[in-house]
């Protein structure tokens, strides 16, 4: 995943973000190879995808998340897929609106029409230049017609200083997924 910034007005940084790579793995051979086929699809797909995000010098995203470079079908499913009318994007808060120190901890919330996120997160070390906060927390997403999927999170990032942009390759997580009594794991980086 590549962040740039495209534009910085009033405290408020415009970030363009295009996905470079995306694999999966659930530690099942079988089950490895049917979703790498998958992989590939998305892949071509999402190639051209441009998630345009505005956050505050907080890092805390504000305004409306748009995508571009999407055919339009497939953006209108994707806008879906992400939350619908009230865009999960819009309502990401990596940090608190109040001062904050190393070793302070402070909880995160996200309700939308499909999904429910709570999380804890911690900031564990400042340096001049970069914030490095672990997370820990579920999440339910409900834009499933078949069923629920409840997700396990726990990770860390590394944000810059001066932007509030996460520094990427920084983010990692290790995540648990049930759906309809099946259960998936995945290491997530970027």
């Amino acid at each position: 995943m590549q962040m740039t910034p495209t534009a910085r007005e009033n405290g408020v940084t415009t970030i363009s973000t295009q996905i470079l790579d995306m694999s999966a793995s659930t530690g099942n051979e079988e089950a490895d190879r049917s979703m790498e086929q998958s992989m590939q699809q998305f892949k071509q797909l999402f190639s051209t995808l441009h998630i345009i995000t505005q956050v505050n010098e907080r890092g805390n995203t504000v305004g409306k998340t748009t995508y571009e470079g999407l055919p339009e079908e497939y953006a209108a499913l994707f806008q879906n897929q992400m939350g619908g009318s009230s865009d999960l994007s819009n309502n990401l808060k990596y940090f608190p609106e109040y001062p904050i120190g190393q070793g302070d901890s402070w909880k995160g919330k996200t309700h939308t029409d499909k999904i429910d996120c709570d999380a804890v997160y911690t900031l564990e070390e400042v340096t001049n230049d970069v914030l490095t906060v672990s997370f820990k927390g579920k999440m339910t997403l409900r834009n499933n017609p078949q069923a629920t999927v409840q997700i396990t999170v726990q990770g860390s990032s590394q944000y810059n200083r001066k932007t509030g942009m996460n520094i990427p390759g920084t983010f990692t997580a290790e995540t648990k997924a049930t759906t309809a009594g099946q259960q998936v794991k995945s290491t997530v980086s970027m």
